[in-house]
């Protein structure tokens, strides 16, 4: 991913916080899929506004633990995101 990239939810997919996970669903698939709660927090930056390094940061922040620490693990997350077809990217 590069810095500047912005990821956003595709409006077929819907999203419900369950304590520190999100539960999403994918009404064109059909299918439901569960968030732990570290991909719950990369899916919180799916908002079409936020920069891939922001989230990075924003983790990293979170976690007292360096921003390397985090970013191939929020990369593979969007793009795993991107694979099941539930986020578009730019950037």
């Amino acid at each position: 991913m590069t810095p500047g990239a912005v990821t956003k939810a595709l409006p077929h997919v819907s999203s419900v916080v369950l304590d520190d996970a999100i539960a999403l669903y994918d009404s064109k698939a059909h299918a439901l899929v569960m968030l732990n709660a570290g991909a719950s927090e990369v899916w919180e930056g799916c908002d079409g506004r936020t920069r891939f390094d922001e989230l990075v940061e924003r983790i990293a922040r979170r976690h007292d633990v360096e921003e390397v620490e985090v970013r191939e693990d929020v990369s593979r997350t969007l793009c795993e995101f991107a694979s099941l077809g539930l986020v578009t990217g730019t950037g």
